[in-house]
């Protein structure tokens, strides 16, 4: 399915094209069924079996509703999103014009300011997404007043629409603007939870991003020179192997940053 605004899908098009890969696994699911019933090699058999279990796996948990820790969906999380909004797949061909735009520019100063708002409900993971950009762009710009109202915004307006991995995303905006603007090692303090603990861990493995978080951790909050400097030098080695220069640019500035705001607490 090729999203795009002069392309017009029935709710039966998209409800196929989410379902894609559950029935696709439960074709395969068979196929390698039947293949165990009727192959007689010992070493076929046995892939089969681990193809039956590791399909039967994907078949299942693609058809739970569910967003895991780092906002990733299942297939069926996309349905019942669909499902409760008619908008859904305009805002995801939203979301993908960013990223090709981010892909291919080092900033957010000729991108189609259009496509950046913040929703005035926050109903799906793809207005959380949205929003997120938003609030990640007004960082960009360096307006941190307005991207403060917005974060406020976005928290007396998601209700119980926001997941574990949306609330984590929106605790690392909030520490952006405290970083920038008023640092308070006690509020960052209150926000690094269990579950931010283990979104960060989580993120760090994904991008580099998450490394300078850690080193935020050890600096600011469970201050721990040895391990800030093991989040600097594990930064050091993934920026030689990342590709995306924007991220690493970032990164390089939030650490700068807090290294700045550490300097100017301790005089």
């Amino acid at each position: 399915m090729k999203i795009s605004d002069s392309i017009k899908y029935t709710n039966k098009d998209v409800i196929l094209y989410f379902y894609g890969g559950i029935i696709f696994n439960i074709i395969l699911l068979l196929l390698f069924f039947v293949i165990l019933l009727v192959c007689r090699n010992e070493y076929v058999k046995f892939l089969s079996l681990l193809f039956i279990i590791y399909n039967s796996y994907l078949a299942i948990y693609n058809s739970i509703p569910y967003c895991n820790i780092v906002g990733v969906c299942t297939d069926m999380r996309h349905i019942v999103n669909y499902l409760h909004d008619p908008d859904y797949i305009k805002k995801i061909g939203i979301v993908e014009k960013i990223m090709k735009y981010r892909e291919t520019n080092n900033s957010m100063e000729n991108i189609d300011t259009s496509l950046l708002y913040l929703p005035s409900k926050i109903v799906n993971d793809y207005d959380m997404t949205i929003a997120l950009i938003y609030i990640a762009y007004l960082s960009e710009i360096k307006d941190y007043e307005k991207m403060g109202e917005s974060i406020e915004y976005v928290l007396s307006n998601t209700n119980n629409t926001i997941n574990d991995a949306q609330k984590s995303a929106l605790k690392v905006q909030q520490i952006d603007c405290i970083i920038h603007t008023n640092f308070d090692v006690k509020k960052l303090k209150e926000i690094w939870d269990n579950n931010f603990d283990k979104y960060i861990k989580q993120m760090s493995i994904l991008s580099i991003g998450g490394l300078a978080f850690k080193y935020m951790y050890y600096k600011v909050i469970n201050i721990d020179e040895n391990q800030a400097s093991n989040a600097l030098k594990k930064f050091q080695i993934k920026k030689k192997k990342y590709h995306d220069k924007q991220e690493i640019q970032e990164t390089e500035k939030f650490i700068h940053d807090i290294d700045r705001c550490l300097m100017r607490s301790n005089k």
